[in-house]
């Protein structure tokens, strides 16, 4: 499948190949050097970037009802080297935007806890400011902060091994989404983290946002985002070593936001949630990068009353290197969530039937035919999915271009 739809994307663009001398599959990014320029740029400190993702779910049983939607999502933005810049030591700034403008799989097709949506990208239609933001390192490395428009999710409960995986889950953008308080793809907001590296084996982070991100809604073009609700505070302490002889990281941490936001049947005050990651490289390359690697990551909400997920967890394993194709990863993860009493409880009031937990499991396959080009299907099976209540197995297949 793999090779047939490389071979249908190259077909698109022969006579580039050929004039290219072949070198077109060679190039980091299919829009090549633009004559020099982009190297200028980036021997001054300015890169450029741009990627685009565009592919279908199809919704092959159960759910809601069985069918094919488009996805499409793009996402560019410009990363400023200000040491190279302006001679400012350690100094960093960043700013991208992000449009989605593909269809709803998971709301319109499989039904499921809208956290877990097939695909990491899925929103609202939308073209919108995402992170802007500042970064500087200080004592040699050791401090870093990052100070801006930024997000929860590329800071904390991140696994190594998970970001091979498409579901928005386990890949690149996580969980959040379900609480209305936390600073969660799609929605960026004001915010400032610092992490601390020990110079060993210890790293510890904290950040503080503001708890009212604004909704996922057309009309919002990044900067819905407001102060008058309190804030969101998330710390963790990771440790690296080696265990068996293997790179290994623990994380431990937690989030708490002072925010009034709708839990359940009542607006409430507060809440706070519980978490851990483990990494473990299972096999190792000659230089000591993980081939085999797995991770097991949970989440705990212990004020049932105020929290929609009462437990979460989620275990996987990804090999780099499918088949002697050293650059490929093949991805297997499953995920259990479940939902709080008081929340099944509270819908279940209302007539709508819901389901208490919620189990799916991700296979997928990253085919990277190109720096630039990426193919990746995506088998996504869930059992008793929690608004639809019937078993659904979705199919997705997306090419990731970068320009």
């Amino acid at each position: 499948m793999v090779g047939a739809v490389a071979g249908a994307l190259l077909a698109l663009f022969p006579s580039a190949a050929q004039s290219a001398g072949g070198g077109l599959l060679e190039r980091p990014r299919l829009t090549g050097d633009w004559g020099g320029v982009r190297t200028r740029l980036e021997e001054r400190g300015v890169d450029l970037f741009g990627r685009y993702l565009t592919g279908a779910w199809a919704n092959l049983h159960g759910g809601f009802a069985t069918g094919v939607r488009y996805e499409g999502f793009a996402n560019w933005g410009a990363d400023l080297d200000l040491e190279e810049m302006l001679d400012w030591k350690g100094g960093r700034f960043h700013i991208d935007w992000i449009s989605y403008h593909g269809g709803q799989p998971s709301t319109d097709l499989v039904g499921q806890f809208p956290a877990s949506a097939l695909s990491g990208y899925e929103a609202r239609h939308s073209l919108r400011f995402f992170e802007i933001f500042l970064e500087q390192s200080l004592a040699r490395g050791r401090v870093e902060v990052k100070i801006g428009q930024i997000v929860a999710d590329r800071d904390f409960f991140v696994s190594e091994y998970s970001e091979v995986f498409r579901n928005a889950n386990l890949g690149t953008f996580s969980a959040g989404r379900a609480d209305p308080t936390q600073p969660f793809y799609p929605l960026a907001v004001p915010g400032a983290v610092v992490t601390l590296r020990s110079g060993g084996h210890w790293r510890g982070r904290v950040a503080v946002y503001t708890a009212d991100p604004g909704r996922d809604e057309p009309d919002n073009i990044g900067f819905d985002w407001g102060f008058d609700n309190g804030a969101t505070v998330f710390a963790d302490v990771t440790f690296e070593h080696h265990r068996f002889g293997l790179p290994a990281a623990f994380t431990l941490g937690a989030g708490f936001s002072n925010a009034r936001t709708p839990a359940v049947d009542a607006t409430i005050d507060e809440n706070q949630v519980f978490y851990a990651v483990v990494d473990q490289a299972l096999i190792a390359d000659s230089q000591g990068a993980a081939k085999l690697g797995g991770f097991v990551r949970a989440i705990h909400g212990p004020r049932t009353d105020r929290s929609l997920l009462h437990w979460y967890v989620d275990a996987g394993l990804r090999w780099q290197g499918v088949v002697g194709r050293e650059r490929d990863a093949l991805g297997a993860a499953v995920v259990w969530t479940q939902f709080s009493r008081e929340y099944v409880d509270a819908i279940a009031a209302r007539g709508q039937d819901v389901s208490d937990e919620q189990l799916f499991f991700e296979l997928t396959w990253r085919a990277r035919l190109a720096d630039w080009l990426q193919i990746q299907p995506s088998l996504q099976i869930f059992f008793d999915p929690h608004l639809s209540r019937r078993d659904a197995v979705a199919l997705g297949l997306h090419a990731f271009i970068d320009f």
